[in-house]
């Protein structure tokens, strides 16, 4: 499945931040994903982590004379990246081929001189000579963070158009906790991707079902499904990275909350079905990956039922959300449902205008198959559930 990244010309700037050591990490992630990929790097990040561990990056400006009145840069490593040209024994970079620059870490300092206009190395003249999109991982002490300079920097540049990812809350190199912490790689990736992807569901709200139900027997136990949410996370996901506005309605799951979405934690089908039914009216695509119980226990027993005693435990049916759903959607309304059988049948019952046809097999696991069905076709998907999730939006969009 093709990735947002390939075929894009990416530009990192790492700066002196006790989060250095992750951006070799996304470095790579980035050129595994089939972009080309450039480094640029402060002095003081040299004096932390060698250039060569990025594959070589740029580090340092000095004058050229009149080449076109353009910057040249020393070559300080091999293996810089491609589409680099060679002029006379320096290395001239067009700013504006990249697609995107990523400053992973961003530090207090490097914030504070391009929000006020300070280009004194290469990286800060790099990003004043840039036109296109640029991403911040911020990265730094809670205290330098939580100083009204640094936020007042930060603030100057998110109305210049600056993307910022982070920073976090946790443990600190320093050892102190708080905000401060950079965001976890595949976090600053999705950010990424968020700004490269087409934005084909911008100014849409999507509404996501996910995760299993936990039906109450007694005080401890419950009736559940091996659902992990991670199908119904996928679709949230993909939707946000083109352009839309999501909320999640998720069960018991224990897989990370996705990015800035919104998440409406419920336990019980009667309780996602409320939530539902609050929030259906205002969205535009209704996803239904929950895999919500079809039973739950009549009635649940107060305290712990005695094994000794035997157990015999009466079920009443559960509300049909996906049905609810398409009796009451309006024009211009979208529901994608999900079937384990009868996936056709459902299809025109429950009023949907797709439907994934979905393998048991599929249950907790990480990637698998499906096929995707509308009214007048179908088509057979297989791969990781975010790659199936791409490729149902794809079709639907």
């Amino acid at each position: 499945m093709k990735s947002y990244f390939e075929g894009k010309k990416i530009l990192v700037g790492v700066t002196a931040g006790a989060a250095i050591c992750k951006a070799t990490e996304f470095v790579r992630r980035l050129r595994e994903s089939a972009s080309e990929v450039s480094v640029v790097m402060t002095q003081n990040a040299t004096r932390l982590v060698s250039p060569q561990l990025f594959g070589g990056a740029f580090t340092d400006m000095y004058d050229c004379g009149s080449m076109n009145n353009e910057f040249c840069y020393r070559k300080t490593a091999h293996s810089i990246g491609s589409g680099i040209a060679s002029l006379s024994g320096a290395l001239h970079i067009d700013w504006q081929k990249y697609d995107l620059i990523c400053v992973v870490p961003a530090t207090a300092n490097f914030i504070g001189k391009v929000a006020n206009g300070i280009a004194d190395d290469l990286l800060t003249t790099t990003i004043l000579a840039y036109r296109g999109p640029i991403l911040v991982a911020s990265a730094m002490n809670t205290a330098m963070w939580e100083n009204p300079a640094v936020q007042e920097n930060v603030e100057k540049l998110c109305k210049r158009n600056f993307n910022f990812v982070g920073p976090e809350e946790g443990l600190l190199a320093c050892g102190d906790s708080g905000w401060g912490r950079m965001s976890e790689i595949s976090k600053i990736l999705a950010y990424a991707e968020r700004i490269l992807a087409p934005k084909d569901l911008k100014g849409k709200k999507v509404l996501v079902t996910a995760g299993p139900t936990h039906e109450m027997i007694d005080d401890v136990r419950f009736m559940a499904n091996g659902s992990s949410g991670r199908m119904g996370y996928s679709f949230a996901k993909e939707a946000w990275v083109r352009g839309a506005s999501v909320k999640i309605i998720a069960g018991p799951v224990s897989i990370d909350d996705p990015y800035d979405i919104d998440v409406v934690r419920v336990l019980s089908a009667v309780e996602m079905f409320d939530a539902v039914k609050k929030n259906f009216k205002q969205c535009d695509y209704f996803v239904s990956a929950a895999a919500v119980a079809d039973f739950r226990p009549s009635g649940c027993v107060k305290g712990k039922i005695d094994k000794a005693g035997g157990l015999e435990v009466k079920f009443v049916k559960n509300p049909d959300i996906l049905g609810w759903c398409g009796e009451n959607k309006k024009r211009g309304q979208k529901i994608i449902g999900f079937a384990i059988g009868r996936a056709r049948e459902k299809l025109r019952e429950k009023k949907c205008d797709f439907i994934v046809e979905n393998n048991a097999s599929n249950i907790g696991s990480l990637e698998g198959e499906c096929v995707l069905i509308g009214k007048n076709f179908e088509k057979k998907l297989s791969g990781t559930k975010g790659e199936m999730a791409k490729q149902v939006w794809n079709e639907v969009v």
